[in-house]
């Protein structure tokens, strides 16, 4: 009697163990299976690219040539409390070579010492200097 007891109780735990392992294979090959879908993502934007390099490449004028009126561009500089660096970032950026038409300096200050104070004083040099586009 004891030995159909113990004979039974294993043969459970063997039909027990083979589910499980049954559920995690099975739930191994599904994340497989979802990784090379999510993978395969590349493949379709590098065909996407390859289909439309050619066409692309027509369409686009010459790299070599500058646009005939630059774009404009705006710099922020946003400080906060940076009363060390202030004045030779406000210099840096006026020093760029760019039409001054085309370009636009914003200072955003938060600060709450005499950063405020340095800062200004660096726009009116600068604008005294005839850089009209720091604000």
């Amino acid at each position: 009697m004891t030995r159909q007891l113990l004979v039974s109780s294993i043969a459970g735990a063997a039909t027990l163990l083979g589910w499980l392992e049954g559920i995690v294979l099975a739930v191994y090959v599904l994340a497989q299976i979802l990784l090379v879908l999510y993978s395969s993502h590349r493949y379709v934007v590098l065909w996407r690219w390859w289909r439309t390099r050619r066409s692309r490449a027509l369409r686009t004028p010459e790299s070599g040539t500058p646009p005939a009126v630059p774009p404009r561009v705006t710099v922020q500089l946003p400080i906060y409390n940076e009363r060390a660096v202030v004045e030779r970032l406000i210099a840096a950026s006026a020093a760029l070579r760019y039409p001054l038409e085309r370009l636009e300096i914003q200072v955003l200050d938060d600060s709450t010492d005499d950063t405020t104070a340095l800062a200004a004083r660096e726009i009116a040099r600068h604008r005294r200097r005839g850089s009209t586009s720091i604000t």
